[in-house]
């Protein structure tokens, strides 16, 4: 059930009104032609590839430039040689600035770890003190497991 189909297929031959004749030559040459379907099939593959790489290198050497020229229209003229005027932006000056805030920011982060491993190394005392005094019950420690967890949590 299922594995026969309900009807039997019918065979329709087609008979040319004109008659049919390939050369010899033609025959023969398909018939020696070692090319099966599969290779075939294998070269279209390869070929479609090889055109749609193309094509996606051509697109993305087209977006490369489109992003260049944006790039080079953007960004602020570079006039460390010339004398200007504070009040206008230059490449250098807000390089400058950069590092300025960059080193601030890493004073800042020294001094916020230097506070906060203080607090977590108080804490982590404190919760060893409480787990060895009550070895039996580590349940009565909770408080101060959530105070390192907020110690922690902080860095």
């Amino acid at each position: 059930m299922g594995a026969q189909p309900s009807k039997p297929a019918e065979t329709k031959v087609y008979v040319p009104e004109t008659p049919v004749n390939f050369e010899s030559k033609l025959i023969a040459q398909i018939d020696n032609s070692t090319e099966t379907d599969f290779t075939r099939a294998q070269k279209a593959e390869r070929y479609l590839q090889e055109k749609v790489s193309a094509k996606l290198a051509d697109l993305e050497a087209e977006a490369l430039k489109e992003f260049e020229s944006k790039l080079s229209s953007s960004t602020l003229p570079d006039d460390s040689n010339s004398n200007s005027s504070t009040n206008t932006l230059s490449t250098a000056l807000v390089n400058e600035k950069v590092e300025q805030l960059k080193n601030r920011l890493a004073k800042l982060e020294e001094s916020h770890k230097a506070k906060s491993t203080e607090s977590v190394v108080a804490t982590k005392k404190s919760l060893t003190e409480c787990l060895l005094k009550n070895k039996e019950k580590p349940l009565n420690c909770y408080d101060e497991v959530e105070q390192f967890k907020k110690a922690v949590m902080e860095i």
